[in-house]
């Protein structure tokens, strides 16, 4: 199994994620839409993208394992 270390990085941006998405609405709520938009901006760079790279990531970790153990298991019957 892979380690939780993407899962710890992914857990660290989420409350910044939601900080900055509520901020961008109220901003929004507000008619600063220039403000708004900035705060997407940088919402998307800092947090968003980094949550889906640990995702994908892990996803792929998983299955190189889940491939290997097959593998070892079918040399194994041999």
């Amino acid at each position: 199994m892979p380690s939780t270390t993407g899962r710890v990085f992914e857990a660290l941006h989420m409350p910044f994620f939601l900080a900055l998405t509520v901020l961008a609405i109220h901003r929004l709520a507000a008619g600063r839409v220039d403000f708004a938009l900035q705060n997407l901006g940088i919402n998307l760079v800092i947090n968003f993208y980094p949550m889906l790279h640990h995702r994908r990531t892990r996803a792929r970790i998983v299955k190189l394992l889940s491939d290997r153990a097959t593998r070892d298991a079918q040399s194994e019957v041999r």
